[in-house]
């Protein structure tokens, strides 16, 4: 896991089509944009572990594509 420090308004990138940016930070909770493309599924890890009962990996499976829905 790659343990990070970023401030309001800096982000980071994954591979060369996504980009996570730092919006705001109030309190213990971070607000976060996500910028990534139709095709790459993005849910939060707790609906997923809520619905499926387990802790999930980050390539799950059964995760259907946004532009599917």
């Amino acid at each position: 896991m790659l343990i990070l420090e970023r401030k309001k308004g800096q982000g980071f990138m994954i591979r060369d089509d996504i980009h996570i940016t730092i919006l705001e930070q109030v309190g213990e909770y971070a607000r976060i944009g996500i910028s990534a493309p139709e095709s790459m599924p993005i849910v939060r890890s707790e609906l997923l572990e809520r619905n499926y009962g387990t802790r999930l990996t980050s390539r799950a499976p059964f995760m259907r594509n946004r532009a599917q829905r």
